[in-house]
């Protein structure tokens, strides 16, 4: 079963975490999926801050914004992969799933 009070509490635990530090994954199976994906909405949201920020000249947006298209082409990756996963799981447990 997915718990998703220790999914957030993970995501919660580890954005504090890389506030002050590099962006790590030390999990596995779902939770190293989900900690992964969050990695991408972290630096995302860094990349934003930094696009937005006071006085940034146009180089500096522009180099944000690439990094941003970047960043979330992969974080939509490891959503699917996220998908995948549960539907591998589900699937193992005989419930079938439709595809939209």
């Amino acid at each position: 079963m997915i718990d998703l009070a220790n999914i957030l509490r993970l995501q919660e635990e580890a954005t504090a975490a890389w506030q002050s530090g590099d962006v790590c994954n030390p999990h596995t199976g779902l939770p190293g999926l989900v900690c992964a994906q969050h990695g991408y909405n972290f630096r995302l949201w860094k990349q934003e801050e930094l696009a937005h920020r006071p006085g940034a000249d146009d180089h500096e947006v522009a180099e944000a914004k690439r990094a941003i298209n970047e960043l979330n082409n992969r974080r939509n990756e490891w959503i699917e992969k996220i998908d995948d996963w549960i539907a591998a799981s589900l699937a193992s447990a005989g419930v079938a799933c439709k595809q939209p």
